[in-house]
């Protein structure tokens, strides 16, 4: 299993608007995002577009049970991650999504 086979979801969004206090609020061609971002460690700018990825490991392992057994920083000034791609990286769970009419989520 590559790193891109743990990939998920993968688009290019444009941030429309910024509000210090609730996140960023992005959109693509084919959706919105509202997403939270640490303004001071990652500024963001009205117009800039940014690419996001959703994937179930950073490791660039080739088994699952090597990633059932890895931590997310395990891999500190060893080998290479999928975080080495990015500049800002959020690790953590879906813990709550609201559905909505027509596919939407």
């Amino acid at each position: 299993m590559s790193s891109h086979d743990k990939i998920l979801f993968s688009d290019n969004f444009t941030i429309g608007d910024v509000d210090v206090g609730a996140g960023s609020l992005t959109k693509s061609d084919e959706m919105g995002l509202t997403l939270d971002v640490n303004n001071e460690l990652y500024h963001l700018e009205i117009g800039e577009k940014v690419s996001l990825v959703l994937a179930t490991s950073l490791s660039c392992t080739t088994t699952l049970e090597a990633d059932n057994s890895e931590g997310w920083r395990e891999n500190i000034g060893g080998g290479r991650t999928l975080a080495d791609d990015y500049e800002y990286v959020i690790y953590g769970k879906v813990y709550k999504y609201e559905e909505g009419l027509g596919g939407q989520v």
